[in-house]
Parts: structure tokens; C-alpha cells; sequence
């Protein structure tokens, strides 16, 4: 097979190929790894695998799967995402393992996670606002490893600027799909950007004034007519609507990135393996 394994984030290299090396199923001709990452160390690495480090600059793991898809010569992948935290070949084994039984086109990851009544009703609530606002279903569970075949992977290819749309939520369509448990992954904090919840605390702020003013009227028997009082209702229930939608926008984008259109990202160096070591190019 004619396999890549795609892993994203700042990874211990050294560890990942000695471990790929000792338990992985495939022959180390048999596959290759590339390492997407914002920050790549200096490596010195003895290994048969053959692979390679793509450092990116300023770029989010969308960007990064998006300029690997776009530019890479894929066939068969594996994708190990960020949320993937505790790299173990055993997990992508048991999606080969079920790969040599039937041909999938997709083996999805699933974390075998313990969930309570109030978090189900939350990612009930989240996944319906995703299907609204884009289109397209969320994977049940964490996507955090994915196989696509070589017909998955050129349909991908085949959506310039989308791939997140693939990889991180349920777009495919007519082709054959399986999922597959995998352990609970530690989970790494994400970095929230208040700069862009600014524009729905402002909303929020705003709404307040505008009811705190409209009980005081009421309060003070202030003699408004009715037709302002409507209008002035309407206009509440209007920025409360607008502060609503910009919220949930918000947090979608804050889970799963910029969804509609993906930047390649911003290569800017490469890592290869050489006849000793790793070996770098710009």
C-alpha cells in the first residue's frame, strides 16, 4: 500500500518514527510520514522510514492540511490530528486492520469518550447550529485519526480551499464509511482570541441598555405611544437575533476554524531525511 501518514502539530519526531518502526503494521517501504508543523526542531534521526518536516508559518492545522492536500502527492492517508495528543501505532492498526477486511474509503477515529445528560445536550445543540450555518454534519465524536483512500483523497483534491470541510466534518457523500474507537486523548487548551468575541459582547452590552431603558419607561409611566413602543420592542429583539448569530458563528469558528474558504498555508522550510540525518531545505 501506498500510504502517508500525515501528522499534525509540534511532535517529538524521534519518538513517533521509533515507534512507527517497532509496532506499525506496514514495512517501512511500504509508507512514508510527513510532519506538519508551526515550529519544527532540529532534528538528528536514524531511521529507515522515510519522511519528511514541513514548518509552516503563522498557520492554523487547517491551513497546513490544505497546503499538504493541494501540493503533496497523496494517495492513500492517514491524518493524525493536534487533538491526537498520545501518538500509538496500535491506533492506526486497528484502522489498517479493518481496511484488510473491507476496502473503506473513510475510517473515521472515534475518542471512547464517558458523556453526561448536559454535554449531550450541548453537542446536540452545537451540531445542529453546524448543519445550519454550513451545511454539512459533524463527525460523532473526535475526529482525531482519519484514513482516506486514494478516491477520498481526489475528492478532496478535487475542492481547492475546502479540505476542512472533509476533514473535519461528515461532507462526503456515497462512498463507503467506517468508524473506529480509539482511546481518550488529553486535551491540549486552545488559545481563545477575544478580539473576535468583541463585536458580540458590544451586542450584548447594547441589548441590556436598550431593556434596562425600556423598564425604566415602563417604571416611570413615561408616556410613550404605542406604535414607538413596538418599534423599540422589534429593534431589541432585532440586535438580540444579530448578537445570537454572531456568537454561535463565533464559536464555530473558534472550534473548527474558517470552514468556507481554507488559505494554503505558508511553507517555510522543509526537513527531509538524509542518508544520516535530517537534512534541511529551504
Amino acid at each position: 500500500m501506498n500510504l502517508t501518514l500525515l501528522v499534525v502539530g509540534e511532535r517529538n519526531y524521534e519518538k513517533i518514527l521509533q515507534e512507527l518502526e517497532k509496532d506499525f503494521i506496514l514495512d517501512c517501504e511500504d509508507f512514508n510520514v510527513v510532519f506538519l508543523t508551526g515550529k519544527a526542531k532540529k532534528v538528528k534521526i536514524k531511521t529507515n522510514i522515510s519522511f519528511q518536516i514541513l514548518e509552516f508559518k503563522n498557520t492554523s492545522e487547517n491551513e497546513m492540511l490544505e497546503y499538504a492536500f493541494a501540493n503533496l502527492k497523496l494517495k492513500n492517508v492517514l491524518v493524525f490530528k493536534e487533538s491526537y495528543t498520545n501518538f500509538k501505532p496500535v491506533e492506526a492498526n486497528k484502522m489498517l486492520e479493518k481496511l484488510a477486511k473491507k476496502n473503506f474509503d473513510l475510517i473515521v477515529s472515534k475518542q471512547n469518550k464517558k458523556t453526561n445528560f448536559a454535554t449531550k445536550i450541548f453537542k446536540n445543540l452545537s451540531n445542529f447550529f453546524v448543519k445550519l450555518f454550513t451545511g454539512c454534519s459533524v463527525y460523532k465524536g473526535e475526529a482525531d485519526i482519519m484514513f482516506l483512500s486514494d478516491f477520498a483523497v481526489s475528492i478532496v483534491k478535487q475542492s481547492p480551499n475546502k479540505s476542512a470541510k472533509y476533514l473535519k466534518l461528515n461532507n462526503f457523500s456515497g462512498i463507503n464509511e467506517e468508524n473506529s474507537t480509539i482511546s481518550v486523548q488529553q486535551k491540549n487548551k486552545k488559545h481563545f482570541n477575544f478580539k473576535n468575541f468583541k463585536l458580540c459582547m458590544f451586542l450584548y452590552f447594547f441589548l441590556l441598555a436598550m431593556i434596562t431603558c425600556n423598564i425604566c419607561l415602563a417604571c416611570l409611566n413615561v408616556n410613550v405611544k404605542t406604535i414607538f413602543q413596538i418599534i423599540f420592542i422589534l429593534l431589541e429583539l432585532a440586535v438580540f437575533g444579530i448578537a445570537f448569530f454572531a456568537t454561535i458563528k463565533f464559536l464555530i469558528f473558534a472550534k473548527f476554524g474558517k470552514l468556507n474558504f481554507i488559505n494554503e498555508g505558508v511553507l517555510a522550510q522543509t526537513i527531509v531525511k538524509g542518508e544520516d540525518d535530517g537534512q534541511q531545505n529551504n
